[in-house]
């Protein structure tokens, strides 16, 4: 992985995104699966692991798993990609684990644009 610089400006909060990842645009596909019970979200995370490790082609910049802390039953995926390779629409490594949550509980399937400006404040 790349070093990343940071420039924050400490006055007002707010650091320039393009900064922050070297001025490539980048956007996060978000599959969010809530389960009837905590135990198939353990089941569910050990799928994904095993799933990152198949190697698929044109795969996301990074891939990571989210338990909710709040929600003991309710886990989340983030896929990360480049703008320029990969078109800001549902993904075939997206729907595919959709598919996968889907059989298991309520599915939240999202995509996120980072915006010109992120605020610490």
């Amino acid at each position: 992985m790349p070093d990343i610089e940071c420039y924050l400006d400490f006055g007002t909060g707010c650091a320039n995104i393009d900064a922050l990842k070297g001025g490539k645009a980048m956007w996060i596909e978000a599959i969010t699966v809530r389960t009837a019970r905590a135990g198939q979200c353990v089941q569910l995370l050990e799928d994904m692991a095993a799933f990152r490790e198949q190697g698929a082609v044109a795969g996301p910049l990074w891939f990571a798993c989210y338990r909710n802390l709040e929600v003991e039953n309710e886990i989340c995926v983030h896929l990360a990609w480049k703008a320029e390779s990969q078109a800001m629409a549902r993904t075939d490594w997206g729907l595919l684990i959709a598919r996968r949550f889907a059989r298991h509980g309520l599915v939240h399937h999202t995509l996120w644009k980072q915006t010109a400006y992120t605020c610490f404040k």
